[in-house]
Order: C-alpha cells, then structure tokens, then sequence
C-alpha cells in the first residue's frame, strides 16, 4: 500500500524541543515506527521564520533535524506545524523525493496529522526582559521614595513657616 492509514492512537513520531526555543535552531524528529514517516515543517511566517529542508521522508527508527531560524526579533505567538503521513515501502529507497511523494499524496487526498509547536521567546531574551523588567521597578521605587522625600522637606518647610 502506497499510503497506509494512521493508526488513530499514533505517537511515534516524536519532535522535540516542543515547545520550540529559539535558541535550539533546529527541530529534531525521530521515528520510532516500523513504516517510513512522510513530513513537512511549516511555519506561521516564512517573514519571521525561515526553515531550510523542510521536507523529507524519514525511515523506520532514524532521526533526523530541520535547521530553524528566526528572520525578526519578534515571534511572539508564531508557531511550527509537522504535518506528516506514513507511507509504504516503495518510498523508502533514499533516492525517493518528499516532494514528488507529497504531490502524489495530494493528488490522492491522503490524511495528513499535524503537530502544532509553539514557538517560545528564548530562556536568553526572556531573563534579559527580567532584568531590565526589574531594573524599572526598581527605578520606578526610587522615583517614588524621592517624591516621598521631596513632598516631606516641603512639608516640614510649610510647618516652620506657619510657627
């Protein structure tokens, strides 16, 4: 069978990091089926995130990564999708194209799953938000205690000033 079906209960196709850090740069998928996994990523936004071999088809037991890479500093609520089929053993031959099987695939309206993988700010820019989040309140604290101070010298200049 050219494009078997996908078993309802079918978790062996694992990607990781998920959710997604910028600064892992690539996306490992590993299939831990006995059938070839037929994969694409995408993305929200090929303008905020650029993915370099996007397609492929990943054989029985092996691993494979997708280099990732953000375009903007902003990708906040962007997300990944690993969209993917099984396929049959006439496609797992390595000079097959993930290209020409996702037209043959199409042609023949195959259920595709998707993974959906939330994009996180990384663990990097977010303790530099932290710090300077907490450097403003700090710097907020300080105005405040100088306008405390400030509105007590003018009070006490009001309380001489009556006596």
């Amino acid at each position: 069978m050219e494009f078997p079906g996908i078993p309802a209960e079918f978790k062996d196709l694992k990607v990781s990091p998920n959710p997604f850090d910028l600064n892992s740069k690539e996306l490992t998928l590993k299939n831990f089926s006995k059938i070839a996994i037929l994969f694409k990523v995408k993305c929200t936004s090929n303008k905020r995130i650029k993915i370099e071999g996007c397609a492929d088809i990943l054989r029985p037991g092996n691993e494979t990564t997708v280099p990732i890479k953000k375009q903007v500093d902003n990708v906040d609520g962007d997300a990944l999708y690993v969209t993917y089929t099984l396929v049959g053993r006439q496609w797992h031959d390595e000079r097959m194209s993930a290209f020409k099987c996702w037209e043959r695939a199409k042609k023949q309206a195959v259920r595709t799953n998707c993974l959906t993988i939330p994009i996180r700010k990384s663990s990097k820019t977010r303790e530099a938000k932290g710090k300077n989040k907490d450097e403003k309140e700090k710097d907020k604290d300080r105005s405040k205690d100088k306008r405390k101070d400030k509105t007590k010298e003018k009070t006490k200049d009001t309380t001489k000033s009556e006596d």
